[in-house]
């Protein structure tokens, strides 16, 4: 069952080793619904990933905080699974066996069940055939695919996604992005995913987040309506896609 995500005047500051104080992040007011595609966007240094891995429980929060369903995110949790920019996939197993490993560490299903799982979903994102296969045998594209369906075999309740795709062309990356749409509309996932491309955001979000730097901060969110729950290419040649692109862009130069 999908979770919702409460951020309560959440703020990040580092202190450097010279004992200066760094704003990293400004305190963010957010709910995010149960099942709800959330999108953050902004330039390099805007607190992005910084936000996501507080939510993920991987960076102490310095003030207010940030609730995943009724608990108080204090540490990383099981209930929430985390994909990076790199897939990060060992590379002595095969597909396969990377993508059962999270549930060969903590047993939350059977073996049985799991493995029908992910075979289920490397069939749904065209890597069936390659479950027998070793990471640097596939493409970047696939292996980023791979570790997708690594953070989806768990059945997390919510998927932090930090530029999983950003490394990719962007023919590959447009492929991945419509097959993301279609996993998440029928999980019903919760997703909060960060990026730098705005047209991205709009593609696959419910809702767009616009951030802005020094120090990073929440500005603005977008909602995006109109677009049917499983988003394909044709939605990329719409005036309505093009016209929230526009919207999400104004609204982020408004915050310079």
């Amino acid at each position: 069952m999908p979770l919702d995500i409460d951020i309560d005047g959440a703020s990040k500051t580092f202190i450097t080793a010279t004992d200066t104080h760094v704003h990293a992040l400004e305190p963010v007011h957010l709910k995010i619904a149960p099942g709800e595609f959330l999108s953050l966007v902004g330039p390099s240094g805007c607190g992005k990933t910084t936000l996501l891995r507080m939510i993920a429980g991987l960076l102490d929060i310095t003030s207010g905080t940030i609730r995943v369903g009724a608990q108080t995110v204090t540490q990383p949790d099981r209930r929430v699974s985390v994909v990076f920019q790199k897939p990060t996939l060992l590379p002595w197993r095969t597909i396969l066996e990377n993508c059962l490993l999270p549930n060969l560490i903590m047993h939350t299903r059977t073996p049985a069940d799991a493995r029908a799982d992910a075979e289920r979903l490397l069939g749904l994102t065209g890597l069936l055939a390659f479950r027998d296969r070793y990471p640097a045998e596939l493409s970047g594209g696939m292996q980023q695919r791979a570790a997708i369906v690594r953070a989806l075999v768990s059945q997390p309740e919510i998927l932090l996604m930090d530029e999983p795709f950003s490394a990719l062309d962007e023919f590959t990356r447009e492929n991945l992005n419509e097959e993301l749409s279609k996993i998440q509309a029928r999980t019903k996932t919760t997703i909060v995913f960060v990026t730098h491309n705005i047209g991205e955001a709009v593609f696959l979000s419910h809702r767009v987040g616009v951030m802005a730097p020094r120090p990073g901060r929440l500005g603005a969110l977008i909602d995006i309506t109109g677009f049917p729950a499983e988003r394909d290419a044709a939605i990329r040649k719409s005036p309505a896609y093009f016209a929230k692109i526009a919207e999400t862009r104004a609204a982020f130069e408004a915050l310079l």
